[in-house]
């Protein structure tokens, strides 16, 4: 980037006046302070205070109506911002020791403002385009804030408050915004967002977090909150009208959620600790929806098609559910209560229906319906049941199970001709 921008001023030094009316105060209080400003153009402002020992600031201003204010309090700070256009607006205050700031603004009216309060703390923040605008706070210690922005009118905000934080926000496209809020220690989230109105939130409060969103294409919405230590989510979209959300409160769940298509909708609701879930759409117009409440729950849920449904409840502990919905229109629920429940539902085809009801110990259950438009429901109440219907074939059939007590065992196989 300072390649870029020297370069630009060695094109514009035979075009622009030398400083006609730009105004640059400095205030040093201390010991072996350094300002260093560099103004080329019309109407840009500097403003730097330095109250400390062995603080830097160095500024760059090429263009016109550019204002850059740096404030830093303490010892072995850094500042650096580089401005190449017009109507560009920096912010910079840094209170505390050995903290890092740079800020390049490549472009029109874009505006950033950073915060850092501890010590050895470091934001970088790049604006190419017009009308961007960036905004980072950490408090605390040996924090990292990465924003880069690359196109117009883009909207960023990354705050932290605690020790060893990282965030990490890229926005390459239009109108996107995102936000990432850190509370406690050693959390870790980023936001890539490639595309157009795109829109990504990540709440951690706790520690040792990870939150990760990535967007590739226009108007996505992802969300994550995680309240609790050791949660992992991620939300990967590519596609277009997409919305993901993931919500963790314990500690220790991962949550998957892949979606590749348009106007998907998956969500994952994870509640007391060490509960799993992987949700993977492939096409257009799937739901997916999935609470987790209890410990060590997995799910695993993969569409592949048009406007499949499905819906996954977990209460109790070790459950596993694994659906698999390939085709369009199908619907799936899942309800596991208990502990150590089992249920495996397959659709394949168009307009298959699946229940499944699980009411307690180690009770497991499959439906497997290959065809269009079947009907298979198992509800299971007791203990070491088990369930297995198939459906197979051109004819719709309507099946179910329906087991009370313990250790019971019940097989039905339908097959129409194709």
């Amino acid at each position: 980037m300072k390649n870029v921008i020297m370069g630009a001023f060695a094109l514009l030094f035979g075009t622009l006046l030398t400083a006609q009316n730009n105004p640059s105060t400095v205030n040093q209080l201390g010991f072996g302070n350094v300002s260093n400003n560099i103004q080329l153009g019309d109407n840009n402002v500097i403003k730097v205070d330095q109250v400390g020992d062995f603080n830097v600031s160095l500024i760059t201003q090429i263009g016109f109506n550019n204002i850059t204010c740096v404030e830093q309090i303490g010892d072995f700070n850094y500042s650096e911002a580089d401005q190449l256009g017009n109507d560009n607006l920096n912010n910079g205050l840094q209170l505390g020791d050995a903290n890092f700031l740079d800020v390049d603004q490549v472009g029109n009216a874009n505006f950033n403002d950073t915060n850092q309060i501890g010590d050895s703390n470091s934001s970088i923040t790049l604006q190419m385009g017009d009308s961007n605008y960036a905004e980072t706070y950490s408090e605390g210690n040996s924090s990292v804030i990465s924003v880069n922005q690359n196109g117009d009118s883009n909207l960023a905000s990354v705050y932290q408050d605690g020790n060893q934080n990282a965030g990490d926000l890229t926005q390459i496209g239009d109108s996107n915004s995102g936000e990432i809020i850190q509370e406690g220690n050693l959390n870790v989230g980023a936001l890539d967002q490639q595309g157009n109105n795109n829109f990504a939130y990540i709440f951690q409060d706790g520690n040792t977090n990870e939150g990760y969103a990535s967007q590739l294409g226009d108007s996505n919405s992802a969300e994550t909150l995680q309240i609790g230590n050791l949660n992992d989510s991620e939300i990967d979209q590519d596609g277009d009208g997409n919305f993901g959300t993931g919500s963790q409160s314990g500690n220790r769940h991962v949550s998957n959620i892949v979606q590749d298509g348009e106007g998907n909708v998956a969500s994952a609701r994870q509640i007391n600790r060490r509960n799993e879930s992987d949700i993977v759409q492939q096409g257009d117009s799937n739901f997916s929806s999935v609470l987790q409440n209890g410990r060590r729950n997995e799910n695993f849920s993969n569409q592949i098609g048009f406007s499949n449904n499905n819906q996954v409840r977990q209460f109790g502990r070790r459950h596993v559910s694994n659906v698999l919905q390939l085709g369009d229109f199908n619907k799936n629920v899942t309800v596991q209560i208990g502990r150590r429940n089992e249920s495996n539902v397959f659709q394949i085809g168009d307009g298959n229906c699946s229940t499944v009801t699980q009411v307690g110990i180690d009770n497991t259950a499959f439906n497997i319906q290959i065809g269009n438009g079947h009907d298979a429901g198992i509800l299971q109440t007791g203990n070491n049941n088990f369930g297995y219907i198939i459906q197979t074939g051109a004819t719709p059939f309507a099946t179910t199970i329906t087991q009370t007590g313990s250790q019971n065992y019940g097989v039905i196989n339908t097959n129409g001709a194709f």
